[in-house]
């Protein structure tokens, strides 16, 4: 497992850390959900509302401020983060790895795992309607320096690496699996 921590943020390129003859066979980032973000604009729409007609009733800004910030101002928020976190977030494959680009502590992180020590890749939470889903890396081995992918929803720690909400997973583990077999059997 190689892990590679950028200090300057122009380096944040993929192309930056291939080998010689090493190429890029896909590329990838989490798929933004507008529907899901039209509803949350559409419910926080609603929450506006139910707050001006707590205002008229009781007639007090304080119960007005109180419901705008213990309601309204976390749940903007929330949404707002998941939003950026998934402008942060990018996915790479090549001939003999997978990469891992993402932002952490205000700084980019590029990972990388050599098809070596991947035996089995799985497909999590697909969904059919949206054709997206999750692809989680067993390794056979805990390697040193081992590093985190971390959720795009609450960002705490996947138990394994871990490509989260991209397009047409099941195209992405067929390739996948086509690079595992080939840097097995030139073992």
């Amino acid at each position: 497992m190689k892990k590679e921590i950028l200090d300057e943020p122009i380096r944040d390129s993929f192309f930056d850390f291939l080998e010689q003859g090493e190429k890029v066979l896909w590329e990838g980032e989490p798929v933004k959900d507008y529907t899901y973000l039209f509803i949350s604009y559409v419910f926080v729409s609603f929450l506006i509302l139910l707050g001006l007609v707590i205002y008229s009733s009781s007639k007090s800004w304080f119960a007005l401020i109180l419901f705008m910030t213990f309601i309204i101002v976390p749940f903007v928020y929330t949404n707002f983060k998941q939003l950026k976190r998934k402008n942060e977030v990018r996915y790479a494959i090549t001939q003999h790895r997978v990469f891992f680009r993402q932002k952490i502590n205000r700084e980019i992180q590029i990972d990388s795992i050599s098809f070596k020590h991947i035996p089995r890749v799985y497909l999590n939470n697909n969904d059919d309607y949206s054709k997206t889903g999750n692809i989680s890396f067993l390794l056979k081995k805990p390697a040193k320096g081992k590093f985190w992918t971390y959720t795009i929803d609450n960002n705490h720690p996947h138990e394994l690496p871990t490509f989260e909400h991209v397009k047409n997973p099941k195209e992405i583990i067929q390739l996948l699996q086509q690079q595992i077999k080939n840097a097995n059997t030139s073992l």
